[in-house]
Protein backbone atom coordinates (compact mmCIF):
# COMPACT_ATOMS: atom_id res chain seq x y z
CA UNK A 1 0.00 0.00 0.00
CA UNK A 2 1.88 3.37 -1.29
CA UNK A 3 0.36 6.72 -0.21
CA UNK A 4 1.76 7.84 -3.33
CA UNK A 5 4.58 10.84 -3.54
CA UNK A 6 3.65 13.91 -1.90
CA UNK A 7 4.73 17.58 -3.03
CA UNK A 8 4.87 20.56 -0.26
CA UNK A 9 6.36 23.69 -0.04
CA UNK A 10 6.82 26.05 2.58
CA UNK A 11 4.13 26.69 4.99
CA UNK A 12 1.68 23.69 3.62
CA UNK A 13 -0.13 21.78 6.35
CA UNK A 14 0.72 18.16 6.23
CA UNK A 15 -1.40 15.16 6.87
CA UNK A 16 -0.45 11.85 5.73
CA UNK A 17 -2.01 8.44 6.84
CA UNK A 18 0.33 5.44 7.12
CA UNK A 19 -2.00 2.41 6.40
CA UNK A 20 -1.12 -1.48 7.34
CA UNK A 21 -3.20 -4.74 6.59
CA UNK A 22 -2.51 -5.21 10.37
CA UNK A 23 -5.99 -5.66 12.25
CA UNK A 24 -5.30 -6.07 15.65
CA UNK A 25 -5.19 -2.93 18.15
CA UNK A 26 -1.32 -3.51 18.55
CA UNK A 27 0.65 -1.90 16.43
CA UNK A 28 2.58 1.81 17.03
CA UNK A 29 4.46 3.92 14.76
CA UNK A 30 8.02 5.94 15.34
CA UNK A 31 10.06 7.74 13.20
CA UNK A 32 13.81 8.86 13.39
CA UNK A 33 14.96 11.78 11.46
CA UNK A 34 11.55 13.47 10.40
CA UNK A 35 12.02 16.99 9.01
CA UNK A 36 11.95 19.50 11.90
CA UNK A 37 7.96 20.27 12.81
CA UNK A 38 6.64 17.32 11.11
CA UNK A 39 5.77 14.53 13.60
CA UNK A 40 4.02 11.25 13.01
CA UNK A 41 1.20 10.32 15.76
CA UNK A 42 3.04 6.37 17.24
CA UNK A 43 -1.49 5.65 17.48
CA UNK A 44 -2.65 6.56 14.52
CA UNK A 45 0.26 6.30 11.62
CA UNK A 46 -0.27 10.33 10.98
CA UNK A 47 2.35 12.03 9.82
CA UNK A 48 1.55 15.99 10.07
CA UNK A 49 2.45 19.35 10.76
CA UNK A 50 3.77 21.88 8.84
CA UNK A 51 6.82 22.08 6.15
CA UNK A 52 9.24 24.54 7.10
CA UNK A 53 12.09 25.12 5.59
CA UNK A 54 15.84 23.80 6.92
CA UNK A 55 18.14 26.36 6.22
CA UNK A 56 21.59 27.25 8.21
CA UNK A 57 21.99 30.46 6.21
CA UNK A 58 18.17 31.90 6.68
CA UNK A 59 17.36 34.23 9.14
CA UNK A 60 14.35 33.07 10.53
CA UNK A 61 13.95 30.86 13.53
CA UNK A 62 15.46 28.58 15.00
CA UNK A 63 13.92 25.18 14.53
CA UNK A 64 13.85 22.49 17.66
CA UNK A 65 14.93 19.21 16.68
CA UNK A 66 14.57 16.02 18.67
CA UNK A 67 13.73 18.37 21.74
CA UNK A 68 17.02 20.55 21.24
CA UNK A 69 17.68 23.98 20.22
CA UNK A 70 20.99 25.41 19.77
CA UNK A 71 21.49 29.16 19.02
CA UNK A 72 25.03 30.83 18.25
CA UNK A 73 24.14 34.53 20.72
CA UNK A 74 25.92 36.61 17.52
CA UNK A 75 23.03 35.09 15.54
CA UNK A 76 20.99 37.75 16.99
CA UNK A 77 20.79 41.30 15.38
CA UNK A 78 23.24 42.80 17.46
CA UNK A 79 21.44 45.85 19.77
CA UNK A 80 23.40 49.21 20.89
CA UNK A 81 24.93 48.13 23.80
CA UNK A 82 25.70 45.17 22.14
CA UNK A 83 29.41 44.15 21.03
CA UNK A 84 30.66 41.31 19.61
CA UNK A 85 34.22 39.16 21.00
CA UNK A 86 36.69 36.61 19.60
CA UNK A 87 38.38 36.13 22.77
CA UNK A 88 40.62 33.16 22.03
CA UNK A 89 38.79 32.84 18.66
CA UNK A 90 35.40 32.37 20.19
CA UNK A 91 32.76 34.51 18.53
CA UNK A 92 30.55 35.69 21.20
CA UNK A 93 28.39 38.43 22.48
CA UNK A 94 29.47 41.51 25.56
CA UNK A 95 27.26 43.01 27.14
CA UNK A 96 29.17 46.89 27.18
CA UNK A 97 26.71 48.78 29.38
CA UNK A 98 25.29 48.05 33.32
CA UNK A 99 21.61 48.22 33.67
CA UNK A 100 21.03 46.30 36.77
CA UNK A 101 17.47 47.39 37.65
CA UNK A 102 15.64 47.32 34.96
CA UNK A 103 15.71 46.40 30.79
CA UNK A 104 16.39 49.52 29.67
CA UNK A 105 20.18 48.27 27.36
CA UNK A 106 20.52 46.21 24.41
CA UNK A 107 17.59 44.02 24.31
CA UNK A 108 18.14 41.36 21.43
CA UNK A 109 15.01 39.20 20.43
CA UNK A 110 15.47 35.47 18.69
CA UNK A 111 12.83 33.53 17.54
CA UNK A 112 12.50 29.55 18.59
CA UNK A 113 10.21 27.05 16.73
CA UNK A 114 8.81 24.12 18.91
CA UNK A 115 7.72 21.04 17.32
CA UNK A 116 8.15 18.64 20.04
CA UNK A 117 5.83 20.37 23.69
CA UNK A 118 7.31 19.89 27.21
CA UNK A 119 9.36 21.12 29.52
CA UNK A 120 13.14 22.15 28.21
CA UNK A 121 15.86 23.11 30.31
CA UNK A 122 17.79 26.15 29.70
CA UNK A 123 21.72 26.86 29.79
CA UNK A 124 24.45 29.03 28.34
CA UNK A 125 28.21 29.45 28.20
CA UNK A 126 29.08 32.40 28.84
CA UNK A 127 31.93 34.22 30.70
CA UNK A 128 32.49 37.21 33.16
CA UNK A 129 35.47 39.80 33.25
CA UNK A 130 37.20 41.03 36.26
CA UNK A 131 38.44 39.64 38.94
CA UNK A 132 35.64 38.45 40.79
CA UNK A 133 33.10 35.55 39.78
CA UNK A 134 30.39 37.30 41.66
CA UNK A 135 30.76 40.60 39.44
CA UNK A 136 29.75 40.87 35.45
CA UNK A 137 28.18 37.61 35.49
CA UNK A 138 24.56 37.93 34.30
CA UNK A 139 21.99 38.92 32.19
CA UNK A 140 18.50 39.00 31.32
CA UNK A 141 16.19 36.47 29.75
CA UNK A 142 12.65 36.32 29.10
CA UNK A 143 10.36 34.01 27.76
CA UNK A 144 6.57 34.40 27.43
CA UNK A 145 4.50 33.59 30.65
CA UNK A 146 1.00 32.49 29.19
CA UNK A 147 -1.02 29.99 28.42
CA UNK A 148 1.12 27.99 26.07
CA UNK A 149 4.62 29.09 27.80
CA UNK A 150 5.67 28.77 31.54
CA UNK A 151 8.95 30.34 32.04
CA UNK A 152 10.32 29.32 35.64
CA UNK A 153 13.30 28.16 38.22
CA UNK A 154 13.07 25.12 39.93
CA UNK A 155 15.90 24.14 42.86
CA UNK A 156 17.24 20.65 42.49
CA UNK A 157 16.59 17.81 40.30
CA UNK A 158 13.65 17.05 38.92
CA UNK A 159 12.82 13.66 38.85
CA UNK A 160 11.16 13.39 35.23
CA UNK A 161 9.05 16.30 33.36
CA UNK A 162 5.76 14.59 34.54
CA UNK A 163 6.35 15.54 37.97
CA UNK A 164 7.85 18.91 37.19
CA UNK A 165 4.70 20.00 35.37
CA UNK A 166 2.52 18.71 37.90
CA UNK A 167 4.41 20.52 40.36
CA UNK A 168 4.64 23.71 38.78
CA UNK A 169 0.57 23.29 38.49
CA UNK A 170 -0.27 22.42 42.04
CA UNK A 171 2.82 23.14 45.28
CA UNK A 172 5.14 24.94 42.96
CA UNK A 173 7.62 23.34 46.25
CA UNK A 174 11.46 25.07 45.08
CA UNK A 175 9.71 26.79 41.92
CA UNK A 176 10.26 30.79 41.15
CA UNK A 177 9.05 33.00 38.62
CA UNK A 178 9.98 36.23 37.25
CA UNK A 179 9.24 39.35 38.88
CA UNK A 180 6.06 40.96 37.12
CA UNK A 181 4.46 37.35 36.09
CA UNK A 182 1.18 36.75 36.79
CA UNK A 183 2.11 33.56 37.69
CA UNK A 184 4.37 34.80 41.17
CA UNK A 185 3.01 34.26 44.69
CA UNK A 186 4.02 36.19 47.64
CA UNK A 187 5.99 35.18 50.00
CA UNK A 188 6.78 33.45 52.84
CA UNK A 189 5.95 30.06 51.01
CA UNK A 190 5.63 31.99 47.31
CA UNK A 191 7.16 31.40 44.16
CA UNK A 192 9.28 35.04 44.05
CA UNK A 193 12.86 34.86 43.67
CA UNK A 194 15.75 36.28 45.44
CA UNK A 195 17.54 39.39 43.62
CA UNK A 196 17.01 40.97 40.79
CA UNK A 197 13.99 40.28 38.67
CA UNK A 198 11.34 42.53 36.68
CA UNK A 199 9.12 42.86 33.66
CA UNK A 200 8.96 39.00 33.29
CA UNK A 201 12.67 38.55 33.14
CA UNK A 202 14.94 36.89 34.86
CA UNK A 203 18.48 37.93 35.90
CA UNK A 204 20.69 34.80 34.63
CA UNK A 205 23.99 34.32 36.35
CA UNK A 206 26.84 31.84 36.69
CA UNK A 207 29.26 31.63 39.23
CA UNK A 208 32.88 30.18 40.31
CA UNK A 209 35.38 29.55 37.32
CA UNK A 210 37.96 31.16 35.99
CA UNK A 211 37.63 35.30 34.48
CA UNK A 212 37.11 35.06 30.76
CA UNK A 213 36.58 31.21 30.29
CA UNK A 214 33.78 30.28 29.33
CA UNK A 215 31.44 27.69 31.29
CA UNK A 216 28.00 26.28 30.79
CA UNK A 217 26.25 27.27 33.29
CA UNK A 218 22.66 29.53 33.82
CA UNK A 219 21.14 30.24 37.33
CA UNK A 220 18.79 32.62 38.55
CA UNK A 221 17.48 33.64 41.94
CA UNK A 222 20.44 34.87 44.30
CA UNK A 223 22.16 33.02 46.98
CA UNK A 224 19.35 30.31 46.50
CA UNK A 225 20.23 29.22 43.04
CA UNK A 226 17.54 27.95 40.81
CA UNK A 227 17.61 26.42 37.36
CA UNK A 228 16.06 27.94 34.45
CA UNK A 229 12.81 25.52 32.63
CA UNK A 230 10.42 26.77 29.97
CA UNK A 231 7.59 24.51 29.73
CA UNK A 232 5.99 24.70 26.11
CA UNK A 233 2.30 23.61 26.08
CA UNK A 234 2.13 23.34 22.65
CA UNK A 235 3.88 23.58 19.36
CA UNK A 236 4.53 26.98 17.89
CA UNK A 237 7.19 29.84 17.37
CA UNK A 238 8.32 32.19 20.54
CA UNK A 239 10.12 34.66 21.61
CA UNK A 240 13.22 34.53 23.63
CA UNK A 241 14.59 37.86 24.59
CA UNK A 242 18.57 38.82 25.97
CA UNK A 243 18.84 42.05 27.48
CA UNK A 244 21.71 43.42 28.98
CA UNK A 245 22.64 43.77 32.65
CA UNK A 246 25.83 43.76 33.31
CA UNK A 247 28.76 45.01 31.30
CA UNK A 248 31.73 42.57 30.92
CA UNK A 249 29.42 39.69 30.53
CA UNK A 250 29.58 37.47 27.59
CA UNK A 251 27.76 34.88 26.08
CA UNK A 252 28.74 32.61 23.22
CA UNK A 253 25.83 30.14 22.97
CA UNK A 254 22.24 29.56 24.64
CA UNK A 255 20.80 25.40 24.51
CA UNK A 256 17.00 24.25 25.82
CA UNK A 257 16.99 20.89 25.61
CA UNK A 258 14.02 18.72 26.67
CA UNK A 259 13.69 17.31 30.39
CA UNK A 260 12.72 13.47 28.90
CA UNK A 261 15.01 13.77 25.93
CA UNK A 262 18.53 12.80 25.89
CA UNK A 263 21.02 14.45 28.10
CA UNK A 264 23.92 16.48 26.80
CA UNK A 265 27.33 16.90 28.26
CA UNK A 266 29.05 20.53 28.47
CA UNK A 267 31.18 19.19 25.92
CA UNK A 268 28.51 18.17 23.63
CA UNK A 269 26.67 21.30 23.85
CA UNK A 270 29.62 23.14 22.76
CA UNK A 271 30.65 20.87 20.17
CA UNK A 272 26.83 21.01 18.83
CA UNK A 273 26.06 22.69 15.35
CA UNK A 274 23.96 25.66 15.78
CA UNK A 275 20.44 24.62 15.01
CA UNK A 276 18.55 24.94 11.71
CA UNK A 277 16.71 28.44 10.63
CA UNK A 278 13.47 28.80 9.07
CA UNK A 279 15.10 29.86 5.31
CA UNK A 280 13.62 30.53 1.83
CA UNK A 281 10.89 28.73 -0.33
CA UNK A 282 11.95 25.67 -0.73
CA UNK A 283 9.68 22.39 -2.54
CA UNK A 284 9.76 19.62 -0.01
CA UNK A 285 8.97 16.21 -2.23
CA UNK A 286 8.30 13.18 0.67
CA UNK A 287 7.94 9.25 -0.92
CA UNK A 288 6.55 7.03 1.55
CA UNK A 289 7.19 3.46 1.04
CA UNK A 290 4.78 0.42 3.11
CA UNK A 291 5.75 -2.61 4.29
CA UNK A 292 4.59 -3.96 7.54
CA UNK A 293 7.44 -5.29 9.56
CA UNK A 294 10.10 -4.21 7.63
CA UNK A 295 11.42 -0.39 7.49
CA UNK A 296 10.04 2.18 5.95
CA UNK A 297 11.58 5.05 4.22
CA UNK A 298 10.33 8.74 4.06
CA UNK A 299 13.21 10.20 1.65
CA UNK A 300 12.67 14.31 1.44
CA UNK A 301 14.88 16.41 -1.08
CA UNK A 302 15.77 18.50 1.93
CA UNK A 303 16.47 16.52 4.68
CA UNK A 304 18.23 13.47 5.57
CA UNK A 305 16.63 10.04 5.26
CA UNK A 306 13.87 9.25 7.58
CA UNK A 307 13.39 5.45 8.55
CA UNK A 308 10.11 4.11 10.53
CA UNK A 309 9.01 1.18 11.92
CA UNK A 310 6.33 -0.76 12.81
CA UNK A 311 6.10 -2.24 15.84
CA UNK A 312 3.69 -5.14 16.65
CA UNK A 313 3.56 -5.45 20.58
Amino acid sequence: MIPGTQYNAEGDEVSLQILTEETENNVTFSATGLPPTIIIDATTGIINGTVVSSNNSGDGAFLEENGLIVIEAESGNLEPGWAETTLNGVTGILATTNNFNSQNGGTIPYQITVSTPGVYKFDWRSFYSGESATDENDNWLRFPNNEDVWFFGYKGNPVDEASLISNVQGDQLNVVFPKGSSRITAAPDGTTPEGSSSNGYFKIYRSGGLSETYDWQARTSDNDSHDVYVWFVNPGTYTMEVSERSAGHAIDKMALHKVDGPTYSDNQLTAANESSRAGTMQTLVIIVLIMLQLPLQIITTQQTKVMLNLHGL
